[in-house]
């Protein structure tokens, strides 16, 4: 069995009997994604997703689909239109921690009230969501896959050279691992997260960031999310855990607890200011370079 947890959810969904919504967090996004789609499979008793992408009671919405007024108008309305065959109609949130605020807020008074026959499926990082998104909704939390699990699942996948290094790195997330293995890109981003963090101590000439990077919105975050990770791995450091990377371990006695801490709030609070399309990446980026100078000095 690969993981109990996710095998007694989808056994609980055949049974016919589930709440109107799920938040299925996670994070690894991918791992949580596969998961809501095979809830979403057998919602709605079909075999594939390809045949599901093309089944009238089933609806995929993206971050930014709802950003719009008159789009949210337009979901709000056809929601009301009773599913087809008299089966459960399923609606899922991909990256639903990707939504921006003013759009969760929209679509609050659904996830609360659902019309008949619905069940609502969020999939994502349970923290980049609302409190009041959260609360309405059965969580299912999955736990980061541990260093053995990680090293069958990259096994798998014909990857067998996996360090100690990569396992700290990737912190339990599989999609996250096989990046930094497969992808040169992935590795340059996360060197370059590592580079961005530790240029706090001595910032004078700011942070050299390529400009198509910096265009790339997708490709900020995952920057960020690598800065993320490296610093938590440092603040692990700090709490006496030794399985962490040897970058980390070499580079943690750089900065005090409550620098990494607020290094931390300032990245995941750049995170939810891109949510806002209205926000340019150069912009968010220039705000957190200065909360960097600021807490480190």
């Amino acid at each position: 069995m690969k993981y109990d947890m996710e095998h007694i959810f989808i056994e609980s969904l055949k049974k016919g009997t589930y709440p109107h919504a799920f938040l299925i967090s996670c994070a690894d996004i991918l791992r949580a994604e596969e998961l809501a789609f095979k809830a979403a499979l057998c919602i709605c008793r079909k075999n594939s997703r390809e045949e599901l992408l093309n089944y009238p009671n089933f609806m995929l919405i993206e971050p930014f689909q709802l950003v719009k007024r008159e789009d949210r108008i337009d979901f709000k309305r056809e929601i009301l239109i009773p599913p087809d065959n008299g089966r459960d109609r399923v609606i899922l949130f991909k990256n639903a921690h990707q939504i921006p605020e003013n759009v969760q807020n929209a679509i609050l008074k659904t996830l609360e009230e659902p019309p008949d026959a619905t069940v609502l499926l969020l999939s994502g990082i349970e923290t980049g969501l609302l409190p009041t998104v959260r609360s309405r909704c059965t969580k299912l939390r999955l736990a980061p896959l541990d260093d053995e699990a990680m090293r069958k699942e990259l096994s798998l996948q014909g990857i067998d050279e996996v360090t100690d290094d990569l396992l700290s790195i990737s912190q339990g997330a599989l999609f996250r691992a096989v990046a930094l293995c497969g992808e040169s890109s992935s590795r340059g981003l996360y060197d370059k997260a590592v580079e961005l963090v530790l240029l706090a101590k001595s910032m004078q000439g700011g942070w050299n960031i390529p400009d198509k990077w910096l265009k790339d919105r997708d490709m900020v975050c995952d920057i960020l999310e690598y800065m993320l990770s490296f610093i938590r791995e440092m603040m692990f450091w700090h709490d006496g855990l030794e399985n962490i990377s040897s970058n980390a371990q070499k580079n943690a006695p750089k900065f005090t607890l409550k620098q990494l801490y607020g290094f931390k709030q300032a990245i995941i609070a750049v995170l939810k200011r891109l949510k806002s399309l209205n926000v340019r990446t150069e912009e968010a980026m220039d705000y957190l370079m200065a909360r960097f100078m600021e807490i480190a000095s």
